[in-house]
């Protein structure tokens, strides 16, 4: 049905093409996602994700069309929507200067919109970044549209090593929690829009830096990162701030972000249209704002009148204190990080730190190193145990039985596995020994790797 241009994306999990539809012509990415290895229920979980991103009708959010299947390969083919100006990271690359306020107050409204559209029906993304931010025509007068894509089918098929590939690969939009092993969770979607705001604000530069990815992992647990250039207002300094808070409970939801008031002159000014279930969520959280505000406004008067009984007080004193998380300011509820860090710009250069952080940096980025190369044996020996063809299920309980008997005797093995495949792919048994090897091993690295990150005191 389809043409294969040319490649335009290459993955961990598989490729990216954009493609020519034959019956019309029309453009399309075209993205395999490898299911080798994949457990029978990830695969059903991902492929009934792929129907609710289809149905999914937002202006910001990258268009579903199809999904199949190709057992042959054994891979889950996606046919999605064309973006024709490429990725948000394009166009921060392409900004040798600050981005103009007005235009980023544009985009974040749009990506807020489309999370969300997503968050609306309780879909999680998982890897928000600027380079899954794509780029189409513009619409309002305005020269581009953000839409959100890729999102986290692929995931979906790697839930149990989530953790441990984005370690391996580029962890700069990792959270808190996340680097704690703490499950994914909605927040952590926030925690990454944060991250691209403040990206697409600061040339391309992101919050944490550190000179390895040990240091990297601390210093977001530590919460540090540097200030945002005064260039900016206040109001966009503080969401960013409000984005990045250490505490999942801390951050705003999204419909919080709608509300905030230059979010909401961009829809009123472009005349944006809102799904009414969005505008409903939208509704409850300018109530609850307001309710923040009214409730600081209240605490300030009393402290006010508090002091102003106080004979002994000085004026400084007098001064009506601010609750340390939030603010009354130009008529917005401004959310602020407690403690704000600074980090290095460069990575070759180290931070200055206390000799116990730096050790549990050394430890942790050790780990991190052991854990790649076990990652990279893992993908090896997987693509081994795909050559025999074995049905998902069957494997899956061969990987069960190696992983309750660590050296199972020839009688076990006759009585197990040999009734489930032929005689002339029993070649699979010693890949799947090394597999289930590998898993254990990877196991107690990251078990290790846990420990040392509970020892990092903010």
């Amino acid at each position: 049905d389809f043409d294969i241009l040319q490649q335009i994306g290459r993955g961990t999990s598989g490729v990216v093409y954009k493609c020519r539809r034959r019956k019309d012509g029309g453009i399309y990415v075209l993205k395999e996602i490898k299911l080798f290895g994949a457990p029978q229920s990830e695969v059903a979980l991902a492929v009934n994700e792929c129907t609710i991103l289809a149905s999914i009708d937002s202006d910001y959010i990258i268009r579903y069309y199809d999904s199949f299947i190709d057992n042959s390969t054994q891979t889950l083919w996606m046919v999605m929507e064309y973006a024709n100006h490429g990725s948000l990271r394009d166009i921060i690359n392409q900004n040798k200067d600050y981005m103009n306020e007005q235009d980023a107050w544009w985009y974040i409204t749009q990506m807020v919109i489309g999370v969300a559209s997503l968050h609306l029906m309780h879909i999680i993304h998982r890897d928000i970044k600027s380079l899954n931010i794509f780029v189409c025509d513009g619409a309002y007068g305005q020269k581009y549209t953000l839409k959100i894509g890729d999102m986290g089918v692929s995931k979906q098929l790697n839930a149990t090593q989530v953790m441990s590939q984005t370690m391996v690969g580029s962890p700069y939009y990792l959270s808190p929690e996340i680097c704690k092993s703490e499950k994914y969770n909605i927040k952590s979607d926030i925690w990454a829009l944060g991250i691209t705001f403040y990206e697409m604000l600061n040339k391309g530069k992101h919050p944490f830096q550190a000179q390895n990815q040990g240091a990297l992992i601390v210093n977001i647990i530590k919460g540090q990162f540097k200030p945002l250039p005064s260039v900016y207002s206040q109001q966009l300094i503080d969401l960013v701030g409000w984005c990045l808070m250490s505490d999942p409970a801390k951050r705003p939801d999204i419909f919080s972000l709608l509300a905030i008031p230059p979010v909401l002159q961009t829809i009123q000014r472009f005349n944006l249209s809102l799904p009414p279930k969005i505008q409903e969520h939208l509704k409850y959280a300018l109530q609850r704002l307001q309710r923040i505000k009214t409730s600081e406004v209240n605490r300030s008067r009393m402290t006010s009148e508090r002091s102003s009984q106080q004979s002994t007080v000085t004026s400084q004193e007098r001064i009506p204190r601010q609750n340390p998380i939030v603010k009354v300011e130009s008529d917005v509820v401004l959310v602020n990080p407690e403690e704000i860090h600074d980090y290095v710009d460069d990575f070759d250069e180290p931070e200055p730190t206390t000799q116990e952080t730096a050790e549990l940096q050394n430890k942790l980025n050790e780990l991190i190193k052991i854990d790649s190369q076990l990652q990279q044996k893992f993908e090896e020996v997987t693509k081994e145990i795909s050559t025999f063809n074995i049905q998902n299920q069957i494997r899956e309980e061969l990987i069960q039985f190696f992983q309750r008997h660590d050296n199972p005797s020839q009688e076990m093995i006759k009585e197990f596995v040999f009734k489930r495949i032929p005689y002339n792919k029993i070649g699979v048994i010693s890949h799947l020994k090394v597999y289930v090897k590998i898993m254990k091993q990877k196991q107690s690295v990251q078990t290790e790797m846990s420990k040392v990150i509970e020892n990092i005191k903010k």
